[in-house]
């Protein structure tokens, strides 16, 4: 035997080498071992054979203990069977009491009885509780009877009557139960005899119902017989009015000895589905008897009847077991109506065997071997499947690792087969094995219920996997199994409560249970419940009541034990038909559903209702009525509800009135009635509707209808009434239909469901049974055929007959239709012969249809079917009208092929098909356009025809709606299809629809359509997100949505959010700005709760308009804060995460994640809304509205990120997961369910020991092996190092850290050197960072590893210390985080010093420490190990030397220019009585060359303030000042010195630390203080600079020393601000700013009113020069402005912005300026421009500010300027276009010149104008350009001299004077004006200013207001003389050649009297 004791398998190995030899080329399969020696038979084992059941030897494995019959006993000792106990009448043996004494009380079998024998000689008559219409089927109109008979065997004399009534009696007649009875109709007597055999020596259950209306039906067993029952009927005589109304008991002459029992009556008819009744059992009872192949009871009389009937399937308990019977009240198992008892089975020993049938003996060694062979005990028997239930409770959940059996057949031992249910480390599982596969499928323990009743079944079959459900849901599968031979079926017993072998492996378990049922076949999902008599529908099931079809009529056990003895009694009343699928109620018919005997029922006071109330109902009505008529009530909680609507009663009603429902409710004193809104859906007649309302008093009511919101009535607008007191409750029941309702009509009604408390708007859909696709399709179709819930039952079309519904998917919810090409499977959905459909010509609008399939694939037939029938409407297939569907082989491919004939043509389209899966098709049709098809939401185009019909074509039409075959005959054969929700709509509009909107895991899904929001106020419904269909609505204005209300509910108040919160919300925001907008809102706005709000920011990197999203979640006691961008008018998906633990609150933007922010601050609120509110914040006086539009919502009640729907894939990030969730793209499939495949467990394994090797998986990045942690990515390393709990999570040690540190020093060296890097950038890397504090540090540390490790933290802490990097991102963060540049600085000096502490240090070395070091560009850092024996006790930190020996380190002290600092540390402060020889301490100094440039420079004055030792060289007692205190800042390095063991401060003796000053201090004219970080100063956050404990020894120009006597994490030296220098430069520089700005602004404003002032001078150009002057005064106040402002305040924001704005615009105009001088030279032209002047002037200028506003914002006014910021270089926003303007300027002015030797205007005095102002502008401009390339000096940081600023600040403030002398005192016009004398235009209407080419010009091209002055001269008047044509043609030729004919609009007084001047 190989040492290794390993089994090779193709090799061998050869003694204790360590080779393998022999290697083999062979396949293997299924390798066994058994652990004994085989013989005979058993040799086939080893080939795998299954062995005959009858070859097993199966008497060796019996139970090694007694069994004895269980049998439990009665539930109520006093009372009889609770379902008997509630009929009218009910008399078992043991209460009858006759005089006779020779009655005979005797047992039959399990069931006693009253034995009718030759001593009963005279009748016993039962006359004690009877009255009248009982006896006497005359004087009723239903009643219903039963009782139990058991004939004896021997029947010497056959005949004798049993009963004997008035009208009516049962007789035994050879062998059969003959009933005879009479009763009258319209005056004659009719009678109806009959006949059914019975069993002789069982008891069998006889009964009859009656009612007049249909007569008699005669049930045995709960069966009815009246159809083969042999009947008779005739006339009967009259028996004449009774002498008393009794029943009689009694027996003729020698017949046989009869013994009865239990007689039961029930004054009303019973229906086919309440035959449980006769028999005593309750629903669920009788249906899983009489249909379940196998069905174990523990109630006591369902036990003992079923008992008496030889049908009972017995229960044996062990002799020793402890078992206990328990009473179960009804409705503790949920949705069941229970009576009897449960069984407990006790860990105390406690377990049972299931039988068939009973053995003889009271005791025996019992085998079980009646399973041998069979189905359950044997899987691989199961040819169709096998299914099995039972109800379960569990006592206990052990928590060992034992296997606790719960139900067994064998699967746990290897040699048997079977199936279990075992509980397993808290894991409910169950297994299978069928001898060639195995199927395991467990449910973690948070997925069953610990402590209640659940219901769990499985269903399995060998091709379809083993599938689990938990109260009727599926929760999981197994589809594929593994491979697993067992031979043998060695156990074939099955067991409760232990394991099926003799040994008692694992132990015993305590639960209960109750019902055990099995099919022998397979069950589809929706059938399940159905199966096992669930509630049938999983909506309903969650209400606090909920009455099917059936229950409207039966009601429950207890709400009719409740009800015993009120009137009127629970149950139906008056004309009620409910046999069919629903129910009819006629002419004052009702059915009572429910008595309350408190004032304090919600249901029935709906001011008691504390959570509100909801109720809803499907009804029909027959008719409409009109104006005037009665209402016809629905649905009351009054038995009076006209009191309700009159509002003398509290209470609710559901009615039917003019046309429409209506709903009335009354609440206290407020009375709340709607009718269904005109924007709802119109009312149909003869068409089902779910009606209903939600209601809350805070609230109000929201009418529903089809799951949808059909009217809104606010709590603030219900009516006052005034109601009566409540005296008793005789008035207070619930109830369908009314005894008033007199209108002459059937009311139809179909399930009725109450919830105690306000219903989610989102979910509103369920109240109608549906899912949200369903009933929105039947909301909007006009034919539907379902094939489950409501919908499937209104139709009562189909031909149930060929109905299959055999498969399901699980994408499906219930029931989908099977058809199948052998034709033995095809169905017909009912006759429409009045539906257009089956005749397309009639169909005006067209039609649409729509249907979801399943295809196989089409394989055509030898006899040439070769086209498989998939739907088809009339005989289109023989050219005959109609519509059809059809699949076939195409061009080698499956097609479908679309049909449409009408009278005239045949349309035909042909796509391809889809194959083996489920998919939508829609085909529309209409006569114009033929036929359009669509494919799972997308159009197909395909092949289309249209043809001409034969001449003469037989309009012969089938009017069915047939599947799987054709009506035609031919070719036309079935196919194998699956069909579900189909539906026809007189539309032919194909559209597509929204798709890949999954939500299917949200706990709410708004879709935000009509019927989903209950409060909108200005809301415009808009096209989603898709363009698709107004399914989206759009907010502005004061519009808002309160989508929603929840009390005390996780959705509103987040601290009750156990499992964390999930948000998801589309939005494209329209429009934002500086304030706050809220998207959603549950009131973290002001209270707890959680918002989404949005304002303006910058534009991103695209230039794109961005906005700020901020999302806030409050729990009431913390709140948690994220931020992020979204883009403007672009549809975004903003969603968050979180939970109370240490995920905190997670961002994401459309999927992404933005930010984690895991640190809560306190928010203590006592406040809770209830509303969830889209648009506005959540609070009544709420004002910050939204401008968006909204998409999709939804709403988890748990934390994405903790708790997935489905794993992640292998490669997928847990974040990406968790954003496809969000953004509604992840869809549930089936495969979600499923789950892998396991080896078995077996009992008979054991493993002594477990050699467990780890290894890192391949795809680990990041691997931790102490806590098998793996991150494959380093985003998703990052998502966990950030969360709380990185301490726990990790324990990475150091040798991991250089490669975790180089990601992310790569992560920051991606922002390097990027100077606008936002606060968020910065945010990323800082939690990065500070969670590598947690890292464990290996006890022992080589330094030359240590130097490695810490490179990287070095590097990345300098990088993100870089002041051009990150200068504005610091400053953002320390204002409002305690994680600022100190506190970066710490986690890298902690992480050292840890590091420091674990140095390996030797015992031996006398002239050296241990020690490392490390550098950057920024940052020296060197640590020092020291043991205080064999190293200095005193020193001098740090050693240059040493680092000088670096190269790396020897090159940053060259660029530091050999730095100076040091801290001296003496002997004292390790004094040897604390400090042994060997004792050892470690030292860290850190030098930090820029970190002053980020580290903010507060401080607290009261420290420096109080210092008694700060010295200055030339007056050392001088008093501080603390303004000049304030104004310090930090003049050195900043130096961090850690000590370990820490040195408890005050020391002994201070420490020396003396830094070197970055700027000399000249002549030591300023005070230099020592100070130091404190991180606990009151105040301030993060902390700020201090100087207790820290004082001055010494200074000079380049250095101080410090005395301090404390040793703090961080301990720098700081040094005031220089003190101002006392000469005149500010105050000359202010003066100057204020006189010349005066000056300026004074001289405009004069200009300016001149201009005004005088009329002459309105030309374009001095509007040009008015504009000017405006701008500049105001350039030059919002200068002025600044001395006002504080840095970074709103005025200095405001003087920014406005300088930018009026400055730009100011030389926007001076450019006008020039082009006006422009176009006067080059062009001749003078006016008609203004209106570009002033586009240019002031819009241009207006658009390049408000863009820099947007973006930069926060920019503006940052500096002592109140200037744009230099460090974004913002300010070449303003320098750029005033000089490109200025540049435009010269060049304009360059032409000008060029051009004035030869202009176009000819005017010598104009020309001299012009001249004038050129020349004028020509000095101006340079001058102006010399200003603004100082300013561009400025910016550029390039030093001027002191006189260089002066001269700056000068022409700089007189801008607007230099303007007005060159645009006011320069100008002749201007000078005249001011002269006031007379003036005459200077361009006459006969000045020549002719075009180029000559080409005339306008006559209104220039107007008066062009004209300049010029003086008059008096001109003699001249009489006019006449001109030749000639000449007159010449003068209008010379006048046409003028430009500028008509200057005036009146013409001078020279001109109208005949002169002009030339």
């Amino acid at each position: 035997m190989p040492a290794d004791n390993k089994l090779y398998v193709g090799c061998r190995k050869l003694g204790f080498s360590s080779s393998l030899q022999d290697y083999l080329d062979v396949e293997l399969d299924e390798l066994a071992f058994w652990g004994k020696y085989l013989k005979d038979k058993q040799l086939l084992w080893l080939t795998g054979a299954i062995i005959p059941a009858e070859d097993i030897e199966k008497t060796i494995f019996p139970y090694n203990t007694d069994l004895e019959l269980l049998v439990a006993p009665p539930s109520d000792e006093s009372g009889g069977n609770p379902y008997y106990e509630i009929a009218d009448i009910y008399t078992p043996v043991d209460r009858l009491n006759f005089d006779d004494a020779e009655v005979v009380n005797i047992t039959r079998g399990s069931k006693a009885g009253l034995l009718l024998n030759e001593l009963v000689a005279d009748p016993l008559e039962l006359s004690e509780t009877l009255d009248e219409g009982v006896s006497d089927l005359r004087q009723t109109d239903e009643v219903s009877f039963s009782f139990w008979i058991y004939p004896d065997v021997e029947a010497s004399h056959p005949d004798g009557m049993i009963l004997e009534a008035v009208s009516w009696d049962i007789q035994l007649i050879e062998g059969n139960i003959t009933f005879t009875g009479q009763y009258s109709v319209d005056g004659a007597i009719k009678q109806e005899m009959y006949s059914v055999a019975v069993s002789l020596g069982i008891w069998s259950n006889f009964g009859f119902t009656f009612r007049k209306s249909t007569g008699f039906d005669i049930y045995v067993n709960g069966i009815k017989r009246s159809a083969d029952a042999e009947y008779t009927e005739g006339t009967g005589s009259d028996p004449g009015s009774p002498v008393d109304d009794v029943i009689k008991l009694r027996r003729w002459g020698g017949a046989n000895n009869v013994t009865v029992n239990d007689l039961v009556i029930w004054k009303r008819y019973l229906y086919s589905f309440e035959s449980y009744r006769f028999l005593g059992m309750s629903p669920s009872e009788a249906y899983l008897d009489s249909h379940a192949d196998f069905y174990w009871s523990t109630d006591y009389y369902t036990t003992t009847d079923k008992a008496a009937m030889n049908t009972s399937l017995p229960i044996y308990k062990a002799a020793a077991s402890t078992v206990q019977s328990v009473v179960v009240a009804d409705g503790e198992i949920p949705g069941q109506t229970n009576k009897g008892q449960a069984m407990k089975v006790t860990d105390d020993n406690g377990w049972l065997m299931l039988a068939l049938e009973p053995f003889s003996g009271s005791t025996t060694t019992y085998t079980g071997s009646e399973f041998a062979g069979t189905c359950l005990s044997d899987p691989s028997k199961c040819e169709n499947g096998l299914t099995v239930a039972l109800w379960l409770k569990l006592s206990t959940i052990p928590t060992n690792d034992n296997i606790y059996y719960i139900l067994t057949s064998g699967e746990e031992d290897s040699m048997s087969r079977g199936f279990s249910i075992n509980l397993h480390q808290q894991d409910l599982c169950v297994a299978l094995v069928d001898g060639e596969k195995y199927w395991k499928v467990c449910m973690a323990s948070d997925k069953y219920s610990a402590d209640g009743w659940m219901h769990l079944a499985f269903t399995w079959k060998s091709n379809e996997g083993l599938w689990v459900f938990l109260d009727g849901d599926l929760v999981a599968a197994n589809k594929e199994g593994v491979a697993h031979s067992r031979p043998t079926d060695r156990y074939n017993r099955i067991t409760l409560g232990r394991n099926n072998a003799n040994n008692v492996f694992g132990g015993f378990l305590s639960f209960y249970f109750q019902e055990v049922a099995v099919y022998l076949h397979f069950s589809v999902t929706y059938r399940i419940r159905e199966l096992f008599a669930l509630s049938a529908n999983y909506h309903y099931s969650q209400a606090d009541y909920y009455y099917s079809k059936e229950s409207l009529v039966t009601s429950s056990l207890s709400s009719l034990q409740s009800a015993s003895g009120q009137t009127p009694f629970v149950g139906p009343h008056g004309k009620v038909d409910a046999e069919n699928k629903t129910i009819a109620l006629g002419e004052g018919a009702r059915l009572v559903l429910e008595h309350f005997d408190s004032a304090s029922t919600c249901v029935m006071i709906p001011s008691e209702c504390s959570s509100g109330l909801t109720v809803a109902t499907w009804a029909r009505n027959n008719l409409f009525l009109e104006e005037g008529d009665s209402p016809i009530f629905i649905v009351s909680s009054h038995a009076k509800p006209e009191k309700v609507i009159n509002g003398s009663a509290e209470g609710w009603t559901i009615y039917y009135t003019e046309q429409t429902f209506m709903v009335t409710l009354v609440s206290g004193t407020k009375q709340y009635s709607m009718t269904i809104s005109e924007l709802a859906k119109p009312l149909l007649p003869q068409r089902w509707t779910n009606i209903g309302f939600t209601w809350s008093e805070s609230v109000g009511m929201t009418l529903l209808m089809d799951g949808q919101v059909a009217n809104i009535l606010k709590a603030a607008d219900a009516a006052t009434v005034s109601p009566d007191a409540f005296t008793d409750s005789s008035d207070y029941y619930l109830m369908a239909g009314h005894e008033d309702n007199k209108n002459n009509t059937f009311i139809g009604i179909y399930n009725l469901v109450i919830f105690e408390n306000y219903y989610f708007g989102s979910k509103a859909y369920e109240l109608t049974g549906h899912t949200v696709d369903v009933i929105s399709k039947y909301s909007t179709v006009d034919l539907m055929w379902t094939f489950d819930g409501p919908i499937h039952d209104f139709n009562n079309k189909y031909d149930e007959m060929v109905l299959r519904m055999e498969t399901y998917d699980s994408s499906l919810i219930g029931a989908a239709l099977q058809v199948t090409r052998d034709g033995l499977h095809n169905a017909s959905l009912g006759n429409y012969s009045s539906e257009c459909v089956t005749q397309p010509s009639s169909c005006k609008a067209g039609f649409q249809l729509s249907l979801q399939l399943k295809l196989s694939y089409y394989t055509p037939g030898e006899a040439g079917d070769d086209i498989g029938s998939i739907l088809m409407l009339g005989s289109p297939d023989a050219n005959f009208e109609g519509v059809a569907v059809q699949q076939l082989i195409e061009d080698g491919e499956d097609k479908i092929v679309a049909l449409v004939v009408n009278d005239k043509y045949t349309w035909r389209r042909a796509v391809t098909a889809v194959i083996g899966e489920w998919f939508d098709l829609v085909i529309g049709w209409n006569i114009q356009d033929g036929i359009a098809m669509k494919i799972n939401n997308k159009k197909v185009s395909g092949s289309q025809t249209k043809t001409l019909l034969p001449i003469g074509s037989s309009k012969l039409v089938t009017n069915h709606l047939i599947m799987g075959v054709g009506t035609g005959g031919g070719t036309n054969q079935g196919v194998d299809a699956v069909y579900n929700d189909i539906s026809l709509t007189y539309n032919s509009k194909v559209t597509v629809e929204q798709e890949g909107r999954c939500y299917d895991t949200a706990s709410l899904y708004y879709r935000l359509n009509k019927g989903q929001i209950f409060t909108m106020e200005n809301e415009q419904y808009v096209k989603d997100r898709e363009s698709i269909s107004e399914s989206a609505f759009k907010l502005a204005g004061d519009g808002y949505v309160e989508l929603d209300y929840f009390v005390d509910h996780c959705f509103s108040d987040p601290s009750r959010c156990n499992n964390g919160l999930s948000v998801s919300l589309y939005v494209k925001l329209l429009a934002s700005t500086s304030e706050s907008q809220t998207l959603l809102s549950s009131g973290a706005a002001k209270d707890s709760g959680y918002s989404i709000t949005v304002k303006s920011t910058s534009a991103g990197d695209d230039g794109e308009p961005k906005a700020e999203v901020k999302v806030v979640v409050s729990n009431g006691d913390s709140q948690w804060e994220v931020v992020g961008d979204i883009l403007l008018n672009t549809w975004t998906n903003i969603g968050f995460t979180w939970n109370n633990s240490d995920l905190g609150l997670s961002l994401f933007v459309d999927g992404v994640h933005i930010e984690t922010d895991t640190q809560s601050s306190n928010s203590k609120s006592d406040t809770q809304r209830f509303n969830l509110v889209i648009g506005r914040g959540n609070s009544d006086d709420a004002e910050d509205f939204s401008n968006a539009e909204f998409d999709d919502i939804g709403v988890w009640d748990s934390d994405l990120r903790a708790k997935q729907v489905t794993e992640p894939e292998e490669d997928e990030p847990l974040y990406e997961v968790v954003g496809i969730i969000l953004q509604g793209k992840q869809c549930n499939t089936e495969d979600e369910l499923l789950v892998e495949a396991e080896e078995p467990q077996v009992v008979e394994t054991t493993l002594d020991s477990l050699s467990i090797v780890t290894l890192q998986p391949p795809n680990c990045q990041f691997y931790d092996e102490s806590t098998n942690y793996c991150a494959e990515t380093f985003e998703e390393f990052h998502a966990d190092l950030t969360n709380d709990n990185a301490n726990e999570t990790f324990k990475f040690k150091l040798n991991k850290i250089p490669s975790i540190l180089e990601e992310i020093s790569k992560e920051v060296a991606q922002h390097m050197p990027n100077t606008s890097n936002s606060e968020d950038d910065l945010r990323q890397q800082l939690e990065l960072f500070e969670s590598v504090k947690y890292f464990e540090v290996d006890d022992v540390i080589d330094p030359r590893e240590a130097d490695l490790s810490i490179q990287h933290l070095v590097t990345v802490v300098n990088d993100l210390l870089d002041a051009d990097t990150w200068k504005d991102a610091w400053d953002t963060i320390d204002d409002n985080s305690t994680r600022g540049p100190v506190a970066l600085m710490t986690d890298l000096e902690e992480l050292a010093m840890k590091i420091t502490k674990n140095l390996y240090i030797g015992l031996d070395k006398e002239d050296d420490c241990s020690n490392f070091k490390s550098g950057a560009e920024n940052l020296l850092m060197s640590c020092q190990k020291r043991r205080l024996k064999l190293c200095d006790s005193e020193f001098i930190f740090p050693e240059y030397d040493k680092l000088s020996a670096d190269p790396s380190l020897n090159s940053t002290l060259e660029k530091w220019k050999r730095p100076t600092d040091n801290v001296y540390m003496p002997a004292s402060l390790f004094p040897k009585h604390e400090y042994p020889d060997d004792a050892v301490v470690s030292v860290a100094v850190f030098l930090y060359e820029e970190a002053s440039s980020v580290i903010p420079s507060r401080l607290d004055v009261s420290t420096f303030i109080n210092l008694e030792a700060t010295t200055s060289a030339d007056n050392p007692e001088a008093a501080v000042d603390p303004d000049k205190v304030e104004q310090s800042t930090v003049n050195s390095r900043i130096m961090s010195i850690l000590v370990d063991p820490q040195v408890p401060a005050p020391l002994d003796e201070c420490i020396i630390i003396t830094l070197e000053h970055k700027q000399a201090n000249k002549d030591n004219k300023r005070t230099s203080y020592c100070a130091f970080w404190d991180f606990k100063l009151a105040g301030m956050l993060g902390g700020g600079w201090s100087s207790d404990g820290c004082e001055v020894a010494e200074t000079n120009e380049t250095h101080t020393v410090c005395c301090c006597y404390h040793m703090t994490s961080f301990a720098i030296m700081m040094e005031p601000e220089e003190e101002e220098v006392h000469d005149s430069l500010p105050q000359t520089i202010s003066m100057i700013m204020y006189v010349c700005n005066g000056l300026s602004i004074v001289s405009l404003l004069l200009l300016c009113l001149i201009i005004l002032c005088s009329k002459a001078l309105r030309s374009e150009r001095y509007m040009v020069h008015l504009n000017l002057s405006i701008a500049m005064i105001f350039a030059h106040g919002s200068y002025l402005l600044v001395d006002f402002a504080e840095e970074a305040s709103v005025m200095c924001k405001v003087a920014a912005i406005a300088q930018h704005y009026f400055f730009v615009v100011s030389y926007a105009w001076v450019l006008m300026e020039a082009l006006w001088l422009f176009y006067a030279v080059t062009n001749g032209t003078l006016m008609g421009k203004m209106k570009y002047y002033v586009f240019f002037g002031w819009v241009v200028p207006a658009g390049i500010v408000i863009l820099c506003v947007s973006m930069y914002l926060n920019k503006y006014g940052l500096n002592e300027k109140c200037w744009l910021t230099y460090n974004d270089y913002l300010i070449f926003a303003m320098l750029v276009p005033i000089l490109f303007c200025l540049f435009l300027n010269a060049s304009a002015l360059l032409i000008i010149v060029c051009n004035l030797p030869q202009p176009t205007l000819k005017r010598e005095d104009i020309l001299s104008e012009v001249r004038w102002a050129v020349f004028f502008a020509m000095l101006l401009v340079p001058i102006l350009f010399f200003i603004w390339l100082l300013a561009l000096m400025d910016v550029l940081k390039i030093n001027t001299s002191d006189t260089v600023m002066l001269v700056y600040t000068a022409i700089f403030s007189l801008q607007g004077f230099l303007m007005f002398l060159v645009y006011g005192v320069g100008q002749r016009s201007v000078r005249m004006a001011v002269m006031r004398r007379k003036y005459q235009p200077e361009y006459p209407s006969s000045a020549l200013l002719s075009h180029r080419g000559n080409s005339p010009a306008s006559s209104t091209e220039i107007s008066r207001a062009d004209s300049a002055y010029v003086e008059v001269k008096p001109q003699p008047m001249s009489r006019p003389t006449s001109r030749s044509s000639k000449e007159k043609s010449d003068n209008s030729s010379d006048r046409t050649q003028t430009p500028v004919t008509a200057l005036h609009s009146r013409p001078s007084s020279a001109e109208s009297e005949g002169g002009y001047i030339s």
